[in-house]
């Protein structure tokens, strides 16, 4: 049988892992509600965060005098859109070909470059 010193001692053992709000602090309260409060900030900044990082990248586009060039030469060039770099040996309707300077498949055709241009 259990005496009753063995089941205080657990009682308490029970409430210091397990305080109730009267047996804390106002330091305590203070310092859960801080904590409780920077949290929420932090999941606000990452989603925040998440939500930039998904947004579409931006684009390097070429200057208009850079395209007449490309389309009056005999060679096949294109734009990478990602890093700003030519290409070459790319058909004028090519799109998302992968670049040799970033890796990325934002390479397209000078003409497709044209028709898409933003000061066109």
């Amino acid at each position: 049988m259990e005496c009753d010193g063995d089941r205080l001692d657990r009682q308490d053992n029970y409430d210091r892992k397990h305080p109730d709000a009267e047996d804390r602090t106002d330091a305590e309260i203070i310092a859960a509600e801080q904590d409780a409060t920077a949290r929420r900030t932090w999941i606000a900044t990452a989603a925040a965060e998440r939500k930039n990082a998904s947004s579409k990248p931006k684009l390097v586009w070429p200057s208009l005098d850079e395209l007449i060039a490309a389309l009056e030469s005999d060679e096949y060039v294109g734009f990478c859109l990602r890093c700003g770099a030519e290409a070459y040996c790319v058909e004028p309707d090519a799109e998302n070909y992968r670049c040799e300077d970033c890796g990325k498949n934002a390479v397209q055709g000078a003409e497709n470059v044209l028709l898409s241009h933003p000061e066109a």
